[in-house]
């Protein structure tokens, strides 16, 4: 395992890695290295970006609720948030939002309140949560999934709020963050920025390939509130780089933590909800959450996949985890990874700042992937 992180630890000769797995409730590997920047050495206690890392520990926020009997996830939205009844979506329930088919991945004039070229703007979260309340969804709800890059993660925050009172980044701190010992944010505080890699993007994000299918005429450009500014290699380089946009609460697409911390939670899932004494959910809510809903191609990226509620599941095509089916967790944009795999009974994690262009799963994590199961 070592030997593969070292290989494709700094191509460029710029970045670094963190690298985790935890098997039956024990660490078995926790690697890192590189440099956290030019010059500086990536340490054990760098943060970076998780990107949709971030969808599968906001799924486990609803799974938490729902286990506890204050959240019903078959529920109509408007029954928690009655603003949401606009638009007709009488019908949408917390299970579409959780598994991307509410047809919610963007809003009507997204770009009069949050925009990839403006990084403070995704502070603006109840602004936006009211935008998608007001919003006519893209395709009748529960009829296809395609996905919702940035706005699973306000939808199902204003659930959060209706239904706890807190933030979402307050209730995974008080509810995940301390009981595990984690080092993961969501609203990372100035005081925590020193700690931060910063982002480096592959130059293609910025080719005119990628602005093809990414600009605020397309819908996968809308479902990334992308604006007329910045292309894709500038809006990872810069504003997700931006003091501003790190203290924002992007639960879906915006964590900073570590590879140790996504491992522990997904070491717990993989052990029915359990970590040291910790238990975060039931065996019956983990199987509930990571039984499959949705399996066929996402009408955005048209990529086939496979979806539980709120998490990915182990497919080969885009969300490779490991030789076993009953795999589950989420990847993050760029190069990071998070799965629980119930039957290994394994957590694994991995996190860098040197981001890559694919939409399937990084080759550097597919690699440390095959190391970890030749281990075992």
């Amino acid at each position: 395992m070592r030997s593969a992180f070292l290989e494709y630890l700094n191509v460029r000769g710029d970045a670094g890695a963190a690298f985790s797995v935890y098997q039956s409730g024990r660490e078995i590997v926790h690697l890192w290295g590189g440099q956290r920047e030019a010059g500086v050495p990536w340490t054990e206690d760098t943060l970076v970006c998780g990107f949709s890392t971030g969808k599968g520990i906001t799924a486990l926020v609803i799974q938490m609720l729902s286990d506890r009997g204050e959240l019903d996830i078959e529920a109509p939205v408007h029954t928690i948030w009655p603003e949401f009844a606009a638009a007709g979506k009488t019908d949408v329930t917390v299970r579409m939002l959780l598994n991307h088919t509410s047809g919610l991945p963007t809003f009507e004039g997204y770009q009069d309140v949050v925009s990839s070229d403006d990084p403070a703007s995704f502070q603006r979260g109840t602004a936006i949560a009211a935008g998608l309340a007001a919003a006519t969804p893209l395709w009748k709800p529960g009829t296809q999934s395609g996905y919702h890059s940035l706005t699973m993660g306000f939808l199902l925050a204003e659930v959060v709020r209706r239904v706890t009172g807190q933030t979402i980044g307050q209730f995974i701190r008080a509810e995940i963050v301390e009981p595990l010992g984690l080092d993961y944010w969501v609203g990372l505080p100035t005081s925590e920025h020193h700690r931060v890699a910063p982002l480096i993007a592959d130059p293609e994000f910025g080719s005119d390939a990628t602005f093809a299918v990414s600009n605020p005429d397309t819908i996968g450009g809308q479902a990334l509130f992308m604006g007329p500014e910045r292309r894709l290699d500038a809006v990872f380089g810069r504003t997700f780089n931006d003091p501003a946009f790190r203290v924002a609460e992007v639960s879906a697409a915006g964590p900073h933590t570590d590879a140790r911390s996504l491992a522990r939670v997904y070491g717990a899932l993989a052990q029915d909800g359990e970590l040291e004494g910790v238990r975060l959910v039931s065996p019956e809510s983990t199987e509930l959450f990571r039984t499959e809903t949705f399996e066929g191609t996402d009408v955005i990226s048209k990529i086939h996949s496979r979806l539980g509620l709120g998490y990915a599941l182990n497919s080969p095509q885009r969300y490779p985890m490991g030789p076993h089916r009953e795999s589950f967790g989420h990847p993050g944009f760029g190069g990071a990874m998070a799965f629980a795999d119930p039957v290994s009974e394994l957590g694994f994690g991995y996190v860098t700042n040197e981001m890559v262009v694919g939409m399937g799963t990084d080759y550097r994590v597919l690699a440390l992937i095959d190391a970890v199961y030749s281990c075992i």
